[in-house]
């Protein structure tokens, strides 16, 4: 699932109203409104003056469903754009407080290998850190698996331990078991059958074998899951092998270094907003942004932000003004838990 900005062009004749909503399942959100025909690599600002013989676009970048003085929902924690001579696109990065959802299904793929032994079941966690084998001169005699639930290890032994031994360890919790190929066959002098080879596959692209490549051979795998869990049966060696499986993780996406917005400077020009800066609380410390623009002669009206409020929508007009090739933004309006900024820019239309 990609977490780019996500370049959408602006209608050049007809009125459209754009609305964007952060998805508690992505955790961020980036949404950047591009102007017509200015492709997502075009770095150029826009130097023609407008005039105010303006028609009405609305643009609106907002992170619920639901009213702006909702207290919940994703915020907003940053901004970006492009300008020049004035603010031509500008997009904003939504974050969630929560990203809990109901549970992903779990799969649990039964075990195969022989029927004889005793059953055994590991249950699901969060990962597999560390799996240890030692193997006989026919079959894998012992399994143990190390697992990670909620930042602690635990620890489950099966089979007898003995023979040659041998380690993996994942590179948790980057790396993930995908696909488990084994093979099994009853040995002579034998009465059970038995797993005779194991081959770990990881996201990695890492592959692991133990044992002895022998008999008939089974795949536990489910297609974009990872593997979080094992179970099956044993005696004096490990008859069968089953697993769990789980979604993969969504990638932790791109928070911006800017944690939450506290003021914004918006210029206005002689028809629009020609500049943007904004000041964000990190931590304890207050981060204060780039100039995005230029300030004119009219200089910049502030939105200051109180204890406790954050900004949930962003709403503005654009327009293609005579003498200029390409549309540009040519006011602001910002909405938070609370309540709603003054428009900024040119607050009258045709």
């Amino acid at each position: 699932m990609s977490h780019e900005p996500v370049n959408i062009g602006l209608p050049k004749l007809a009125s459209k109203k754009f609305t964007y909503h952060g998805s508690p399942t992505m955790g961020i959100k980036h949404r950047h409104i591009m102007r017509q025909k200015v492709a997502a690599d075009d770095n150029r600002g826009c130097s023609g003056r407008p005039t105010k013989h303006l028609s009405k676009h609305l643009l609106s970048l907002t992170s619920s469903t639901g009213p702006a003085s909702s207290s919940t929902g994703p915020k907003i924690v940053g901004f970006h754009g492009r300008s020049g001579d004035a603010l031509d696109a500008l997009g904003v990065y939504f974050v969630h407080d929560s990203l809990t959802t109901s549970l992903p299904p779990l799969y649990k793929l039964d075990a195969q290998g022989g029927t004889e032994g005793l059953i055994w079941d590991d249950g699901s966690y969060d990962a597999v850190k560390t799996l240890r084998i030692c193997q006989d001169d026919c079959r894998i005699a012992y399994l143990e698996f190390e697992y990670d639930k909620g930042g602690k290890s635990e620890k489950f032994q099966h089979g007898v331990k003995g023979g040659t031994p041998a380690e993996f360890v994942l590179d948790y919790p980057d790396e993930y078991i995908k696909t488990v190929e084994a093979t099994y066959d009853k040995p002579k002098l034998f009465q059970n059958t038995v797993i005779t080879s194991l081959t770990f596959q990881t996201s990695k692209g890492r592959a692991s074998f133990f044992g002895y490549k022998v008999g008939k051979k089974f795949v536990l795998e489910q297609k974009d899951r990872r593997l979080v869990g094992f179970h099956g049966t044993e005696g004096d060696a490990i008859d069968a092998l089953g697993a769990y499986f789980a979604p993969i993780p969504a990638p932790t996406p791109l928070i911006p270094a800017k944690k939450l917005p506290s003021k914004i400077y918006v210029g206005q020009g002689n028809d629009g907003v020609s500049f943007v800066k904004f000041e964000y609380i990190k931590g304890t410390s207050l981060v204060t942004g780039d100039d995005h623009g230029k300030m004119t002669l009219l200089g910049a009206e502030e939105f200051v932000l109180e204890d406790g409020e954050y900004l949930t929508a962003l709403v503005g007009y654009y327009d293609k003004i005579f003498g200029v090739e390409e549309p540009v933004i040519i006011s602001l309006q910002f909405k938070t838990n609370k309540r709603e900024s003054s428009q900024f820019g040119i607050n009258g239309f045709r």
